[in-house]
């Protein structure tokens, strides 16, 4: 099913937006219903916002980039309450498109490390994920660093994979 796409403009994407949990009403559903969306908008990515849900949360799938980005082949990612920690470093600038202003491309100049943070769907219990991405524009590559740590009866654990 395809969930309507609000357009530049819209209240709703200059709204803040509310922090919800994996208690979220029927938030797998409405997960499945942005990928479906994302997906038959030809989008890599798609904010609840976008879909007129005032709520953190967020769907990518990198998969369509992965000829420019091998690292993106198969990341596809449920973000909820994502928190971005942006690096104190020159920004590049490179052709970016949005599903909320469909036909338009422009070069956005972002930096190339972040610090990602969020909440996972996949486990019952919480699971917070830190990622760092990184694209050297040298190379045209891009990297990806992520952290896993799960809490769960007072004690936690991590595990670190690079791809």
């Amino acid at each position: 099913m395809k969930l309507p796409v609000y357009l530049y403009g819209h209240p709703v994407l200059r709204a803040v937006s509310e922090p919800i949990g994996p208690e979220y009403p029927e938030l797998k559903e409405l997960v499945a219903q942005m990928f479906d969306s994302m997906y038959l908008s030809e989008g890599v990515g798609l904010a609840a916002p976008q879909i007129g849900r005032n709520i953190r949360l967020v769907v990518i799938d990198a998969d369509p980039v992965s000829d420019s980005f091998p690292e993106c082949a198969g990341r596809k990612m449920t973000l909820i309450n994502p928190e971005i920690e942006i690096f104190d470093e020159p920004a590049i600038s490179r052709s970016e498109g949005c599903l909320s202003l469909p036909g338009i491309s422009e070069n956005v100049p972002r930096v190339e490390h972040i610090t990602l943070k969020w909440l996972r769907t996949a486990r019952k219990s919480k699971a917070f994920w830190h990622a760092s991405y990184s694209t050297n524009a040298t190379t045209s590559r891009a990297s990806c660093t992520s952290t896993t740590y799960r809490a769960s009866a007072g004690n936690s654990s991590a595990a670190s994979s690079t791809t």
